[in-house]
């Protein structure tokens, strides 16, 4: 198996609803819970760890959500692009001035 999907986003955009909305689907799964933070601050623990989180033969679709993905610097983003060629993207956003005031 593989990593399907990453969400992405701002902080105060949703992303904690969506990630407790999806969780509840029977199809979908998120074995590293909300937030792994494998591209911005443990890459360091090498692309098989991160791998590995979605390696299990579940039937399912394996997701990250981790909102600060949505800042990673260019060459993150093309590593992870490599990684996972065919990795789909979920953008939150929200208008600033509710965001704010969240």
């Amino acid at each position: 198996m593989t990593l399907h999907f990453l969400g992405i986003g701002a902080q105060k955009a949703g992303t904690t609803w969506l990630f407790e909305k999806l969780r509840e689907h029977p199809s979908l799964s998120f074995p590293g819970g909300k937030e792994v933070h494998f591209w911005d601050t443990h890459s360091d623990l090498g692309l098989n760890w991160y791998r590995g989180l979605f390696a299990m033969q579940d039937g399912k679709m394996h997701g990250d959500i981790t909102p600060r993905y949505a800042i990673l610097p260019p060459e993150s983003i093309k590593a992870c692009h490599a990684a996972f060629p065919d990795l789909k993207l979920i953008f939150t956003i929200r208008n600033p001035v509710d965001r704010a005031w969240s």
